[in-house]
């Protein structure tokens, strides 16, 4: 019950740049982080924040939670995109994590109001996470076609 109390957030816990931001406890003691690991990532709520579709933030998430040999993981995290930039090589590789890590829920933001490419982006996520047979040769054919879509809307998504 002490353990839950320290750990459990009342919020969302969002990811850094760095990865998960543990609390403290979970660096008293090997003892004392095996008790409470657990805990933490799969009683919490999360969301990786991802700029620029970076895949980093998600990466450095992942590894902060799988431990060799054991089935533990952030249980349906909530992934939050920023697209104020647009990296097309960024958007190819996140997109190929997120095929292979089948994450759950996608929420994509940006500071301007609803727009086609926020959709269009926003259903290559979806189709990705949710497309239970999406491999990754798969995957290569929809952005292929789908960039010309992206260009079109936007010239950006034609630099690599």
């Amino acid at each position: 019950m002490i353990y839950r109390s320290a750990l459990i957030a009342d919020e969302v816990v969002v990811t850094e740049s760095g990865g998960v931001p543990e609390p403290p406890l979970l660096s008293v003691s090997k003892i004392v982080r095996s008790e409470t690991y657990e805990v933490f990532y799969y009683e919490n709520e999360f969301c990786c924040q991802v700029r620029h579709f970076n895949p980093a933030t998600l990466l450095l998430a992942d590894s902060k939670v799988v431990r060799p040999g054991v089935s533990v993981g952030i249980a349906a995290p909530v992934v939050t995109v920023y697209h104020n930039e647009r990296r097309w090589r960024n958007l190819v590789q996140w997109l190929h994590e997120v095929a292979r890590r089948r994450c759950v829920s996608v929420d994509l933001s940006e500071d301007a109001d609803d727009t086609p490419e926020k959709h269009l982006i926003g259903g290559l996520f979806n189709v990705t996470c949710n497309d239970t047979g999406m491999t990754s040769t798969r995957l290569d054919v929809l952005l292929k076609n789908m960039r010309p879509a992206l260009i079109a809307l936007h010239n950006d998504w034609s630099k690599d």
